[in-house]
């Protein structure tokens, strides 16, 4: 594990956070395995049985702007998502407080289910759980909020009147931590700064800001298998979640949303006009600059971190020809 942002806590600290939010003893705790960022217990405990204990990131002057309140998102999108109808994660206790521990925390039920990313599902019912995703995804997207931007911005009355100055917005977050960091050569940055103000002006033609999950791929779909039928039990990880152009779902890597069955339940086809190809190309771009940062700076994975470079300098040949 070379992540400088994830840490493991000792059963006393994990004790006293069970008996300060749930009013509960633990019985037995055991670490989920993959994590980098959050750190992620099952927790056996007397009166509440299992429950999911997530422990965010440590080294917080690391993190992007956004990522200082990826917990308190998180459980605002969950409970839009319930009133919904989306199965997400029953939130138990939210502590943002710092008080026992020097890091937000959150204790959700636990579900009898694996990632998706773990099953092996056969061609028949791989296609029906992308169809459910599908659905759910397109409910998510009629979700939506006055203003656009980061979930935890918008809840506190801040975001943007319009989503060009929130993806301006999100470059100069990034800048606030990627510049210093030298993630990109000075170049590179300027060429971003001419994409964003060549496209700029094709951003203002997104009127609603919706709600979009930002992080859809397999892993973040726990299923179960009920009288040999696979089930969606829940979208999980919705810490990333962002007010925007849907279109901003389909930027980042295409495990699900490619699908024909995903498709075909969602009811949209994407636009492949020269201004919506334009406008994902963009969001394209600032996805894998935000993963350049996290490779290099939290995770300290250089390979990762080069090759993510490689592909934003492609990225911007594509736009910079598109844009001719």
């Amino acid at each position: 594990m070379s992540s400088l942002v994830f840490k493991t806590e000792s059963e006393a600290t994990l004790q006293a956070l069970c008996r300060r939010s749930l009013n509960d003893e633990a019985t037995g705790f055991r670490l989920l395995s993959g994590g980098m960022f959050n750190t992620t217990y099952v927790v056996d405990t007397r009166k509440n049985g299992k429950v999911v204990l997530r422990l965010g990131a440590v080294n917080r002057h690391l993190l992007m702007p956004f990522e200082q309140h990826l917990m308190e998102a998180e459980a605002e999108v969950y409970r839009k998502c319930r009133e919904a109808g989306i199965p997400v994660q029953d939130v138990l206790a939210l502590d943002l407080s710092r008080t026992v521990v020097d890091r937000d925390y959150m204790i959700v039920r636990y579900l009898e289910g694996i990632p998706m990313s773990e099953a092996d599902l056969d061609p028949d019912s791989y296609q029906q759980i992308c169809a459910t995703i599908g659905a759910e995804v397109a409910k998510l997207h009629f979700l939506s909020a006055a203003r656009f931007g980061r979930i935890a911005d918008v809840l506190h009355g801040a975001g943007y009147e319009t989503w060009r100055e929130a993806m301006e917005g999100e470059l100069s977050d990034w800048e606030t931590v990627g510049v210093p960091a030298r993630v990109l050569e000075p170049e590179d940055l300027r060429r971003v700064h001419r994409a964003f103000e060549a496209i700029g002006p094709l951003l203002d033609e997104i009127r609603t800001p919706s709600l979009v999950h930002n992080d859809l791929w397999k892993g973040n779909m726990l299923i179960s298998k009920t009288d040999g039928t696979w089930r969606l039990l829940a979208i999980l990880d919705a810490d990333r979640a962002i007010y925007a152009d849907p279109d901003l779902e389909f930027s980042g890597c295409r495990i699900i949303h490619d699908e024909p069955a995903f498709r075909a339940a969602y009811g949209r086809v994407l636009s492949q006009s020269p201004e919506a190809r334009l406008r994902r190309g963009l969001y394209h771009l600032i996805t894998r600059m935000w993963h350049a940062y996290v490779f290099q700076n939290e995770y300290l994975m250089d390979p990762q971190y080069r090759e993510t470079v490689r592909i934003i300098r492609r990225q911007l040949d594509d736009l910079e020809k598109n844009l001719e």
